[in-house]
């Protein structure tokens, strides 16, 4: 590789979603919204296809109109509850995700619409600190959730790039979105046989390295 292209390399981000993206974690998620609310009995195809990526308020705004009823006032601590327990016993990181990780030499950061606490446990369960030390950010802590921009951005300033100079690898309709308005390259994680949501994806980390130096170097 030459020289220059070795130093855009270098010179540029890798902002990663956590959930469904680096760490199989949505369907535990998903499946402690049915433990908190027992009258939704949705299936996580189901509940993946209407909420996957979505704030968490949002969802249960949208379960109160879609069911006809009011939410306990503690419906988040309940959910809470429930996802932490799920979330400790059945979340896996993604096949290859370590691998890839060694192999990027970017600066690279964790963007996710989770709250810190949450976050933090499953970068520490996963083995993923190595990589991303201090480097998460939340949107909890901005108060703003994706489709909008703001997380991204907030992470590449942090960062020290400017949103040209970033990619986004994420799993949902709502994070690419995001990522296209912040003005960042979005790559598509996404199970096989899964329609891509943008120009770039993949279903196998094994092809995320050589897909992003493709990328960077064209």
């Amino acid at each position: 590789m030459a020289v220059d292209e070795a130093r855009s390399l270098l010179e540029s981000c890798i902002i990663f979603d956590l959930d469904g993206t680096l760490v199989d974690s949505e369907t535990a998620c998903l499946q402690a919204l049915n433990e908190a609310i027992p009258q939704l009995a949705m299936s996580i195809s189901e509940l993946s296809s209407r909420y996957r990526g979505k704030k968490l308020a949002t969802i249960f705004s949208d379960i109160e109109n879609t069911l006809g009823l009011r939410l306990p006032i503690d419906i988040e601590q309940r959910y809470r509850e429930h996802a932490s327990i799920l979330i400790e016993s059945d979340t896996r990181l993604f096949s290859g995700v370590a691998d890839a990780l060694v192999r990027l030499r970017q600066q690279m950061c964790i963007a996710s619409g989770g709250p810190m606490p949450k976050i933090e446990v499953l970068v520490d369960s996963h083995g993923l600190r190595p990589f991303f030390g201090k480097r998460l950010f939340s949107s909890y802590d901005l108060k703003s959730w994706k489709p909008s921009p703001d997380l991204f951005v907030h992470a590449a300033h942090q960062m020290g790039f400017s949103p040209e100079d970033c990619i986004v690898v994420e799993d949902s309709e709502v994070g690419i979105t995001a990522a296209k308005a912040a003005g960042m390259t979005p790559l598509h994680f996404c199970e096989q046989f899964s329609a891509p949501l943008s120009e770039y994806s993949f279903s196998n980390y094994a092809e995320l390295p050589d897909m992003i130096e493709r990328i960077q170097t064209a």
